[in-house]
């Protein structure tokens, strides 16, 4: 039997975005020897079927997809390895309704568990250290970040393996 591939669709900030979270990120990354990602926003996790679908069903998304502007609500933390430490969203119906779109598109039906978050490290930190990470890094975030791109990416087990399928810009409203 064939390994069932695992994809996540990702909303993707512009240069600006990218170049302030990359930064944070690896800083993190370095300090807590966590695994170093791209910075993204889940738009769908658990994504499965033929790549090539996959990558046409990404293609279409983002054709109905507009460039967001989201809004950091503050620093979050789980015991969970993917969200150890994350910047939480502000919800938005434009978020919502991106989010939904992406799950017609791809046939899922858990729409309503969906949190929007930009994740820091991955990884399993004390309490403690979350908390002062989160007093030190909350008053930097900034007021809000565009998000221009849909990726589809390939999820491995080692964080280090996933790679971009496909990339697609989103549309401006014109």
């Amino acid at each position: 039997m064939a390994e069932l591939k695992r994809y996540a669709l990702w909303l993707l900030p512009d240069q600006v975005g990218t170049d302030s979270f990359a930064s944070l990120i690896d800083d993190l990354s370095n300090r807590y020897k966590g695994p170093r990602f791209a910075p993204h926003v889940t738009l769908l996790g658990r994504v499965t079927g033929a790549e090539e679908d996959l990558t046409e069903g990404t293609e279409h998304l983002a054709q109905q997809l507009r460039v967001l502007t989201l809004r950091p609500q503050g620093i979050a933390r789980e015991a969970y390895y993917f969200r150890c430490f994350y910047v939480k969203l502000e919800p938005s119906a434009d978020l919502a309704q991106a989010h939904e779109s992406a799950a017609d598109t791809f046939g899922c039906d858990f729409v309503s568990d969906y949190l929007p978050h930009l994740s820091l490290i991955y990884g399993h930190l004390p309490r403690k250290e979350k908390d002062e990470l989160r007093s030190e890094i909350e008053p930097c975030l900034p007021p809000d970040f565009v998000v221009n791109r849909l990726q589809l990416v390939h999820l491995t087990v080692s964080v280090a393996d996933w790679h971009a399928v496909t990339t697609c810009s989103l549309q401006y409203d014109t």
